[in-house]
């Protein structure tokens, strides 16, 4: 028998802010690697399974507003699943040639790439770039995806102003608030964790 102890709760649905396609300033404030089951893998789960290291980069909105005309300031972002290695296939350059171009500035020489290490991935927090928002329409709501990397175009005058995180705090999911405003935290939908999956519900 269930005790009386136990209440019953209604849950309301949590609404978030939608983020217009649009291409936005960004600080990066984290970068952290995981170890994350192949694709492969997962497809074959007769075998052992099989794992890879993944890098997940951590951003906060320097400019804009949401689909409600607040601010995106302070309000981070995640890119997950960016592959540990540099690939390009007919499709053009992966994931971390594009994020690493953009911190450059530029296209990256064969020399820089034979000598890229981690820790040069570890400079780039702090660091600006701009990113480009795409939309998804699901079954589950729209969803808003960090698509494109560019170079940051100039150093925002607004930055101190926009830096609503304290420098030694850089947890996942810490509370942000900017002044007078609750800023929101976009988290990350990781269904089925297939690589490149890093839909965000709204």
């Amino acid at each position: 028998m269930i005790e009386d102890k136990f209440k019953i709760e209604v849950k309301e649905k949590e609404e978030y802010p939608v983020i217009p396609v649009d291409v936005y300033a960004v600080e990066l404030i984290d970068a952290s690697g995981e170890q994350v089951e192949t694709y492969d893998s997962k497809q074959n789960p007769a075998t052992e399974a099989e794992f890879e290291t993944v890098y997940k980069f951590e951003f906060k909105f320097l400019e804009g507003v949401d689909d409600k005309g607040k601010t995106l300031v302070g309000t981070k972002i995640q890119k997950k699943f960016v592959p540990n290695y540099f690939w390009i296939s007919a499709k053009g350059k992966n994931l971390l040639y594009q994020v690493v171009e953009a911190f450059k500035g530029s296209a990256l020489t064969e020399e820089e790439v034979k000598m890229f290490n981690v820790s040069v991935l570890n400079s780039y927090v702090g660091k600006q770039i701009r990113v480009g928002i795409e939309h998804k329409q699901t079954a589950k709501g729209i969803y808003c995806n960090i698509n494109t990397f560019y170079p940051a175009k100039f150093e925002p005058t607004s930055t101190k102003e926009a830096d609503t995180t304290n420098p030694d705090d850089h947890h996942l999911n810490a509370e942000k608030k900017a002044p007078g405003k609750d800023i929101p935290v976009i988290d990350v939908d990781d269904d089925d964790g297939s690589i490149n999956l890093e839909d965000i519900p709204f």
